[in-house]
Order: structure tokens, then C-alpha cells, then sequence
């Protein structure tokens, strides 16, 4: 019989080998793993379905990159174009932009195109309908998707003798076809000049779900062109027009102005009354629906550089808020002030960054218009 102990020794060796892995798996569980030895993993790169050639997600944009022709006919000139994205439908994308008859007349007419493979491949659906029989120019235009495919097209017309005015052409088939366009405004001629008009869906589940917001500049009381080469005239009232529709844009509301008041927009030109608080040179306004339902309409107090008063006022980015749907507004908030060379254009459109965390967002009491 063999003893316990020349047992062990014998196997002992055996033993050893055995452990010695098992220590050096249990030790090596336990160190951190270098980054530098790991493998990455490529990233996958699909489209989707029914999406076009041009379609790759997953994969970092490299260039050369290819421009897909929109536009194929007779225009020999388009210019500002508009985007929008259909919420529900990414593949679906409509853009518009104005068609140029004839580059060396100011008179062009809006028109459209859509894709429905994610913007590889475009349909040109021509001017919209309606506008040229009577109107002489229409421009900027703004789209926006509505709750059930529909394309709501706002677009600022002119007419013979300084009419001017804001109209929405909608599509009821995802931007395939317009209808002729629902008149929101028409101003006497040379009494106002309505301008640089935008839209926006409550596409929320709130009780304000489908209802459309129309803002635009309401100009009166002359020279306001002048505040394209950085001189406001004193005279010039812009106005922040705001109008709405609760049936689909079939009739909508008359406008009511709600740039409001603050004392930051204090200012003694001449032909104003003295220290008047009102942000009355507004332009550039945008309206976009915050996830509450809140409507957020931002837009540019410009003042500029008057060389009577011997002032100079910054541009002034604003956002005015309603919490029912157009019924009540706040006082404007200040968002930045934007200094300028005397020769340089005004801001244009601001651009919204709205959060649904809007814990920093002080807001002034409401007041009904």
C-alpha cells in the first residue's frame, strides 16, 4: 500500500499544473482590460425601407459628397429654399423655394418639390396654384407637416399698388398636390407690408392638437425698408403679426399683434413717444411648439443705428410664449443682445433651441392681447 504522503507527492506535479491555470484566470478576472487591446466594432450601416440609394444610416458622412439635382425645368433662377421633414414619414420631404422667370425682374413665384425615398429622387410639382391670376410676386415661404400628412405652405404675395398680404396653400396627400390658397391677411395697398411669414402645428397630444400658428412682420408707417442696410426709420412700426386656425386652415383668425412690451426695449427716437417701451421693430419671427403644448415665438427687436438720436441700440433676439394657444402672451424675454457694424444687415431669422427641461426659462405673467 502506498502511503498518503508518497501519494501526494507523486500527484503533486499533477496538481500544480492544474491550479496554475485556474490562479491565473481568477487573477486575471480581476485587472482592468486596456482599451488599446480591444477589437472595435464596426459600425453596421443600413437604410430604410423604401429609402433610396442615396439613404445610409449608421455611418459617418465621408467626402466626396454628391448633390442630388431638385429642380428640372424652365425657371432660370431659384433662390432661399425651405426644408421640412415629415414627422411621421422621414423618407417624406417637401422643399419649395421661389422660381425665377426672369433673374433681372423682381417678381417671383413660389413653387415646390417632394420626395418620398428620403430626398435621392425628387418630384417638381411646379408654382403653386392660385396666385398668379391675381397676385404679381409671391415669396418666403415656410412649411410645416400637419397631424394626419397634410403640408401646410405659408407664403407673404404682392399685388398691383403695394397690396401685399400672407396665404396658406395646403396639401392634403403629403405634398403630392396644393390646393389654391386660403387667404390669412390682405392688406389695403401701401397701408402695410406684410413680410417673412412662418408656420407651425400643435402636433402634441394637448388640447390645442392640429391647430395652426401663423406669424409674420407687420410693417406700417413707412421706411421700414430701410432696416435692410442697417437704418431703421424712426417712423417705421414692425409689428409681430400672429394669427391662428382651429379647422385645418379653412378660415383663420384676424391678426393680432404680440411682440408686447419690456423695458429693454426702451428707446426716445424722435417721432416716438418719448421713452417708449415697445418692441415694435420686430422681424425674422419663428413659432415652434414646445412638448407641453407651450407656443415659443422668437424674433429680432431691431432698432439700429440712428443718426438723428446720435444712438446706437443692438439687435435684440426676443421670445414671446403662450400657454393656451394664442389666447394670452407673455411679456417678451430678452434672449441676447447682438452688436453690429452700422453696415451690416439686420439679424434675420433666430433660430430656436427649446428644450423640454425649460427649469431656467423665467417667464413674465401672462397678459391677454
Amino acid at each position: 500500500m502506498i502511503s498518503p504522503f508518497r501519494w501526494l507527492t507523486r500527484r503533486l506535479p499533477l496538481l500544480v499544473c492544474f491550479l496554475l491555470p485556474l490562479y491565473a484566470c481568477s487573477q486575471s478576472s480581476t485587472q482592468p482590460t486596456l482599451l488599446s487591446n480591444l477589437t472595435p466594432t464596426p459600425t453596421v450601416s443600413y437604410t430604410l425601407a423604401g429609402g433610396g440609394t442615396c439613404v445610409r444610416l449608421g455611418a459617418n458622412l465621408q467626402a466626396p459628397y454628391v448633390n442630388v439635382r431638385v429642380s428640372h425645368d424652365h425657371y432660370q433662377a431659384h433662390s432661399e429654399p425651405m426644408l421640412v421633414e415629415n414627422p411621421d414619414n422621414p423618407l417624406n420631404l417637401v422643399g419649395g423655394t421661389k422660381f425665377f422667370p426672369n433673374p433681372a425682374k423682381y417678381q417671383p413665384l413660389n413653387g415646390y418639390f417632394v420626395s418620398f425615398d428620403g430626398g435621392c429622387t425628387w418630384a417638381d410639382g411646379g408654382v403653386f396654384p392660385g396666385f398668379q391670376q391675381r397676385y404679381t410676386l409671391t415669396t418666403n415661404i415656410a412649411f410645416a407637416f400637419g397631424t394626419h400628412n397634410q403640408v401646410y405652405a405659408v407664403v407673404m404675395f404682392q399685388g398691383q399698388g403695394g397690396m401685399s398680404g400672407i396665404a396658406v396653400s395646403i396639401s392634403a396627400n403629403d405634398g403630392r398636390t396644393f390646393s389654391n390658397p386660403v387667404n390669412i391677411f390682405e392688406s389695403p395697398e401701401n397701408e402695410v407690408f406684410n413680410d417673412k411669414p412662418w408656420i407651425a402645428v400643435d402636433r402634441t397630444n394637448g388640447p390645442n392638437r392640429g391647430k395652426l400658428y401663423v406669424v409674420w412682420s407687420y410693417e406700417h408707417g413707412g421706411g421700414c425698408s430701410e432696416g435692410d442696410v442697417g437704418k431703421v426709420s424712426n417712423s417705421c412700426v414692425e409689428e409681430i403679426a400672429f394669427s391662428r386656425s382651429t379647422n385645418g386652415g379653412k378660415t383663420f383668425t384676424p391678426p393680432q399683434t404680440i411682440e408686447g412690451n419690456a423695458p429693454f426695449c426702451t428707446h426716445s427716437l424722435p417721432n416716438s413717444s418719448s421713452l417708449s417701451t415697445s418692441c415694435n421693430k420686430g422681424i425674422g419671427a419663428t413659432p415652434v411648439v414646445e412638448p407641453d403644448g407651450t407656443l415659443a415665438v422668437a424674433f429680432v427687436n431691431s432698432l439700429g443705428e440712428n443718426a438723428q438720436a446720435g444712438q446706437y441700440f443692438p439687435d435684440r433676439l426676443l421670445v414671446v410664449t403662450s400657454p393656451d394657444g394664442g389666447t394670452t402672451w407673455s411679456a417678451p424675454v430678452s434672449i441676447a443682445a447682438i452688436r453690429r457694424e452700422p453696415d451690416q444687415r439686420r439679424c434675420g431669422y433666430p433660430l430656436q433651441h427649446l428644450q423640454q427641461s425649460r427649469a431656467n426659462l423665467e417667464r413674465a405673467p401672462a397678459r391677454q392681447r
